[in-house]
């Protein structure tokens, strides 16, 4: 069976060798056509079910089987230094995780040095060369895997803060001119995918540990994920294409802004500051991250390598999710806690979830034959 696997192996390569020896740079391939989707039901992806009652959950939501999610330093960690995405080392990501015929959704998540390398300019050589090779690696990709929906994470960016500003009180002319520069530097990638998913985290608290963020940092954040969706829906209706915006969004508060970093957010504040935002701005659903199953392995020591560097590390994870769950932190650093943390972040999942639908449905009632 080893040697069989082996042979049908280099027969795929051999095949992915002739297909990319075919294509030609100068021409994008067609994108997927999803509007039947759009308009009866809400796009519903995730990453990471928690548990079998969180899978049972999402598929009663009507969520799709879970999407594919290629990280770059899992297939090709020397682009982080070189800048240029290797396509068949991603190809052989996606067969090791997706199978020989993966169908559905998938995400190229590229983005060290690509988004500091774009945010040079249209006119820097760093930009051009990052944008050369996602369009170059993406085009590619959907030649080799024609059944999946592709896109890459998190773009196009947009800045929080406009020098004194947040976005809620930027001028108008400051704001559009952010949003045009973001489109020209993300534009010819975005044109290639076939959906978009732009990041609409909640990020930003009162660095001190609250568990709600201030009313005017709420605001902000509000503004933020309705401009980082709108932006997407207005260029891809300029352009004429079928090309959904279904942005990522997480239950847990996202490093970067002072807020109570992994935390489950309160349901209002999820709702009020995240999905409400983001569906009424043009979303035709929500991507859920999470990560979830590779959190509670470190934290209960299931896996060992503590190498979660962002938001204060293991070590903030632990802290802030004991003191949620009213727990000494030596109850969670062990494998028993397991049980506990999955409900805690199932739960979290399909709250958002289910918050996600019944907005969309309220906002896109039933057409009539």
């Amino acid at each position: 069976m080893t040697e069989i696997r082996i042979f049908r192996y280099m027969g795929l390569l051999g095949l992915f060798l002739y297909f990319l020896a075919q294509i030609s740079l100068s021409q994008p391939i067609e994108t997927k056509t999803i509007t039947a989707e759009i308009i009866t039901r809400p796009i519903l992806l995730y990453d990471d079910p928690i548990d079998i009652q969180g899978l049972e959950g999402l598929v009663k939501l009507g969520a799709k089987p879970r999407y594919i999610l290629i990280y770059q330093n899992n297939c090709d960690p020397d682009a982080q230094k070189t800048g240029v995405i290797d396509p068949m080392k991603v190809a052989k990501e996606i067969i090791k995780i997706g199978g020989d015929v993966p169908e559905g959704w998938g995400v190229l998540d590229f983005e060290s040095p690509f988004d500091d390398w774009i945010h040079k300019g249209v006119d820097s050589p760093e930009c051009k060369k990052a944008v050369e090779s996602m369009v170059n690696a993406i085009r590619k990709i959907k030649i080799l895997f024609p059944k999946v929906k592709w896109t890459y994470y998190g773009l196009p960016g947009l800045l929080y803060y406009l020098g004194d500003y947040n976005w809620a009180t930027a001028p108008e002319e400051i704001k559009k001119k952010e949003i045009a520069r973001q489109l020209a530097q993300y534009g010819p990638i975005m044109d290639e995918c076939d959906w978009l998913s732009p990041c609409c985290y909640d990020t930003v608290g009162d660095g001190k540990g609250g568990i709600v963020p201030l009313p005017n940092q709420r605001i902000s954040t509000r503004a933020w994920h309705a401009a980082r969706t709108k932006m997407c829906v207005d260029y891809v209706r300029l352009k004429g294409r079928d090309c959904p915006i279904i942005p990522f969004v997480c239950p847990l508060y996202m490093p970067g802004g002072g807020s109570r970093v992994w935390s489950v957010i309160p349901n209002d504040v999820m709702v009020e500051d995240t999905v409400e935002p983001v569906i009424l701005s043009g979303a035709a659903g929500v991507t859920i991250w999470t990560s979830g199953t590779h959190f509670i392995q470190l934290v209960t020591g299931i896996n060992k390598s503590k190498e979660l560097t962002e938001g204060g590390g293991v070590e903030t994870m632990i802290k802030h999710w004991s003191e949620d769950l009213h727990l000494l932190p030596a109850q969670l650093e062990t494998p028993s806690a397991e049980p506990v943390l999955k409900k805690m972040l199932s739960d979290a999942i399909l709250q958002m979830a289910s918050e996600a639908v019944r907005i969309w449905n309220q906002t896109h009632p039933p057409t009539k034959n």
